[in-house]
């Protein structure tokens, strides 16, 4: 029970001191990212979504999900970065982009994450209007209606949305590193053992010719 107390006590040490070392690097060595929302309104041709659900007690999570799929696909990003000439590529403009919904709600909420505050609200802002262009122009079913402009940017909490991350990849190499400590205390042991009876052996040797 001792040696078993003695194991998870190392390995705790090294876990703490990985996840200090996980929100060192996120909090002062990873660039500061700032983020922007926007909120859409999807509404059926003459009257809103949400209206059609107290009717039949639920939305078309299908439609919902569709909707926010067109949000970030190719044709609506490729715009959006002619909109505001940004020079990045469209992987990389969508990995900034969020687009988050209910299943049993017509409102999407674009998130859109830069190095810029300003740039951030522009790309949350920007989106939601060609986004809303597109949908006129493409369907007759239904319309856009922008219920919340970005206005400004603020910090995104990298280390408050990355700690159960930071602590899952912690504890593992904790984990390792205690592994690899004791596989190298074992062969250290073993080595001074085989040293140990190599002299032995060698003074045995050194007795027997004497």
């Amino acid at each position: 029970m001792e040696k078993l107390k003695n194991h998870t006590q190392i390995l705790s040490i090294f876990v703490a001191l990985f996840l200090l070392a996980v929100w060192l690097f996120l909090s002062f060595i990873m660039d500061p990212k700032y983020q922007a929302s926007s909120q859409l309104l999807i509404e059926e041709k003459g009257r809103a979504l949400q209206e059609v659900a107290s009717h039949s007690n639920r939305l078309d999570p299908q439609a919902i999900e569709a909707f926010a799929a067109f949000v970030k696909s190719p044709e609506v990003l490729e715009e959006l970065r002619a909109d505001l000439k940004l020079e990045i590529s469209l992987s990389d403009l969508q990995k900034q982009i969020t687009v988050n919904h209910s299943s049993d709600s017509p409102v999407l909420t674009i998130t859109a994450f830069s190095d810029s505050g300003q740039q951030s609200v522009e790309i949350a802002n920007s989106l939601s209007s060609i986004f809303q262009d597109n949908v006129s122009k493409n369907l007759d079913t239904a319309t856009i209606r922008i219920i919340l402009q970005a206005v400004e940017a603020r910090k995104a909490n990298i280390v408050t949305e990355n700690w159960v991350l930071g602590l899952v990849a912690a504890t593992i190499l904790g984990f390792i590193f205690k592994l690899l400590a004791g596989y190298i205390s074992i062969s250290a042991k073993a080595w001074a053992e085989i040293r140990k009876d190599a002299r032995k052996k060698e003074n045995q040797l050194q007795t027997v010719f004497k």
